[in-house]
């Protein structure tokens, strides 16, 4: 899982905790390996996924579209991260993105071994879900928003549009 990878490859760096330096110094910053193979290895998932959605049985019309657009749009974020050198900033939202990601593919797998609607595999199945839904919420919806929130407010006035917000 990239989350275990980046969890013991980042847990000690600087920048995943001081908001201040995830834009400092970008033109000038090295990009650690560690930094540079998270890249790849979530690139690659997502590539991967993205590929794998035309194989997948039953998936078809609007899910089909609305699952194309996401990894698209997520390949396109990656790019921009690794152009605009945001590779810290970026690599700390995708740090906490990847947290509900264990608990969901487990319980996908246990709701496969599932045979019947009340043996173990589907009440631990319901387990993992709830932890994942818990899990989304926190990394989601608090923990996004905290990091993005900080990220854009740490962007130079300059680096913003002329016409960002106007109607």
């Amino acid at each position: 899982m990239s989350g275990s990878f980046a969890l013991l490859r980042f847990y000690q760096q600087p920048w995943l905790y001081t908001p201040d330096v995830w834009l400092s110094d970008r033109e000038n910053w090295s990009v650690p390996a560690a930094v540079k193979f998270y890249y790849l290895l979530y690139a690659a998932r997502f590539f991967s996924d993205f590929v794998s959605l035309f194989f997948e049985v039953g998936r078809n019309g609007t899910a089909l579209i609305v699952s194309c657009i996401h990894h698209t749009v997520t390949l396109g974020l990656i790019f921009i991260a690794i152009y605009g050198n945001y590779m810290r900033g970026a690599a700390v939202i995708m740090f906490f993105f990847d947290w509900a990601d264990p608990p969901l593919l487990l319980a996908k797998t246990c709701k496969t071994f599932s045979t019947t609607p009340d043996d173990t595999a589907q009440w631990l199945a319901n387990r993992l879900f709830e932890v994942f839904a818990v899990t989304f919420f926190v990394s989601r919806n608090i923990m996004y928003s905290y990091v993005s929130y900080t990220f854009c407010r740490l962007l130079p006035y300059e680096a913003w549009p002329e016409r960002a917000f106007v109607l």
